[in-house]
């Protein structure tokens, strides 16, 4: 869980246009939705991504992650997370979706034989108790998951 903390921290950082203050760092997160399968391969995650001072408002986070994979297993090469027809919605409370910025797919170099992908897409931040839910397309499917309110 900390390596995709850290991960979605990076992957924030290296998607935001250069600032012009010298340098930005993450200061904090607070989880909306921790880990929570979707599937028996994919999990999602939902967080509120806060940055250092002078930085632009908080950024809402929606991870999807491929369930890691040990090489030598019977299927070693799953359909990586990049090569499926994703489609993602953070719903607010009154049913309107909030606004998606970027989408972003990392493989993490292997480490003691387990591969990880994860896919991150980036959203307008809106107050966090507005967040209502989160609906994820993979491939045609629907999966749907609550936030609930903090």
């Amino acid at each position: 869980m900390l390596a995709r903390t850290f991960l979605i921290g990076v992957m924030a950082l290296a998607t935001l246009p250069s600032p012009q203050v010298p340098s930005r760092q993450v200061h904090s997160f607070r989880p909306l939705l921790n880990t929570v399968p979707l599937s028996d391969e994919i999990s999602v995650d939902v967080i509120e991504l806060f940055e250092g001072v002078g930085a632009q408002p908080p950024l809402l986070v929606v991870q999807l992650g491929r369930l890691p994979t040990r090489s030598g297993e019977s299927n070693p090469h799953p359909q990586p997370l990049s090569g499926m027809a994703i489609q993602v919605w953070l719903l607010r409370a009154d049913g309107t979706s909030v606004a998606q910025r970027q989408k972003r797919s990392i493989v993490a170099p292997e480490q003691a034989g387990v591969i990880t992908e994860t896919t991150s897409v980036f959203f307008d931040d809106v107050p966090h108790h507005d967040v209502a839910g989160v609906v994820v397309s993979v491939d045609g499917k629907l999966y749907v998951r609550e936030i609930k309110a903090s």
